[in-house]
């Protein structure tokens, strides 16, 4: 997903997939280490809480419970500088108490794509608006990861990698704007994405942060036989046909985030955050209590209503700035349903009036839509998008410019 100056669309990037001895360059300076192992038994992750950037390290919440069946955790957010990285756990806390509110069971898929939405445009905005008043002065481009890992709607274990990357963009005025680009990916354990590895044939790991030391140890573990959860490891890739336990996982996971920090002791350490998968569920949440963080941004989560209806004129009441996130809603007769700033997965939009402006937005194919008019208050730069939202769905009709516009490429 992509947050450009000026339009600000939203688009989403696929990269392709490579092990995490492929990513040398991604490996952060700042600190922090986030260690996920995964195999037939369940899902072990661990972090650490040292917080590194402008001030002294402190510790810092880098582990979240989402709901019963996932967590997400963070990395590389201390480069972000300032208050910008306190405030993105506010966001994800906000989405995880309205999932728990309005009782939603949004996919991986689903979560990581909002995620990304919610936490790219408050980055965007963050950085742009800081340009305007402190132009020049920020810090070097800088990138963030985010990892969500449990069981999916399906009942399938699944790994999700999100990278957001914020850099420079020099606008035709010579100005500078800043840039928010995001990798959304998700895969079952057993199928590596970016940033994951498959080890003695049945167990994956993943690794954000510092991840040179897990590295070296996965690659050479031989070397370090007696080592917690080394030995269970070592007959598992020796060809053992049970899978190591997961009390072995987690000694193994904490094995590698100790060995980290004495390899990076200014950059990695406290207390381990810790969460334990079984048959499904989370069967351990060990999380240092921090206190609640700031939620910077409002935004309302709407998941599988199906009764939104609405009469003349009608529509949902929101503050200016609101972003609502819409997915698998069937949404009747909204008048001014609007595009911009908001999300749209899995949607069927019927008798409505739509309109959109340019702006940062979501609305992909996985949306239907059926007699309801497009109104487009501008054609913005991005005509990909644009060619995309005006020929791929039936509308009834497209004003003022027509659904047929012939639009040249960018």
């Amino acid at each position: 997903m992509t947050f450009k100056p000026n339009r600000i669309l939203l688009l989403l990037a696929i990269v392709p997939i490579m092990n995490v001895t492929a990513r040398a360059q991604d490996q952060f300076e700042t600190g922090t280490v986030n260690i996920i192992l995964a195999n037939p038994n369940g899902i072990v992750v661990v972090t650490d809480s040292m917080e590194t950037g402008d001030g002294p390290p402190n510790n810092a919440q880098k582990l979240m419970r989402l709901d019963d069946q996932s967590v997400v955790t963070l990395a590389g957010f201390a480069g972000a500088h300032g208050f910008l990285r306190l405030d993105v756990m506010g966001i994800l806390a906000e989405f995880k108490d309205q999932l728990a509110t309005n009782g939603g069971n949004p996919s991986f898929d689903e979560k990581l794509k909002a995620i990304s939405f919610l936490i790219g445009r408050y980055m965007a905005a963050f950085v742009n608006a800081r340009e305007v008043v402190q132009p020049g002065q920020q810090p070097a481009p800088f990138r963030v990861h985010i990892f969500i890992a449990g069981f999916d709607t399906d009942g399938i274990a699944k790994i999700g990698s999100l990278w957001l990357r914020v850099r420079p963009v020099t606008l035709d005025d010579r100005g500078i704007a800043w840039q928010v680009d995001g990798e959304p990916q998700v895969s079952p354990v057993g199928s590596p994405l970016q940033d994951c590895k498959l080890i003695a044939n049945s167990m994956e790991y993943c690794v954000a942060g510092f991840y040179d030391v897990t590295n070296k140890i996965m690659d050479n573990s031989r070397n370090y036989a007696g080592s917690p959860g080394i030995n269970p490891l070592l007959r598992a890739i020796a060809g053992s046909k049970t899978p190591m336990k997961l009390i072995d996982l987690e000694a193994l996971a904490k094995f590698l985030s100790k060995r980290t920090h004495i390899q990076h002791p200014d950059k990695v350490g406290g207390p381990d955050q810790v969460a334990v998968f079984k048959a499904r569920t989370i069967a351990k949440l060990e999380v240092p209590l921090f206190p609640p963080p700031s939620k910077p941004i409002p935004f309302i989560l709407i998941i599988d209503v199906h009764s939104l209806r609405f009469g003349p004129g009608g529509g949902i009441g929101a503050e200016p700035g609101t972003a609502i996130v819409w997915i698998r809603d069937t949404i009747w007769g909204y008048q001014q349903l609007v595009l911009d700033g908001n999300l749209f997965i899995g949607n069927e939009i019927r008798d409505s009036y739509v309109v959109y402006g340019g702006g940062s937005t979501f609305f992909d194919r996985s949306n239907k839509v059926a007699n309801s008019t497009l109104h487009l208050y501008s054609l913005g730069s991005d005509r990909e998008f644009l060619r995309s939202l005006t020929h791929d769905f039936e509308w009834s009709e497209c004003v003022p410019f027509g659904c047929d516009i012939e639009l040249p490429k960018n």
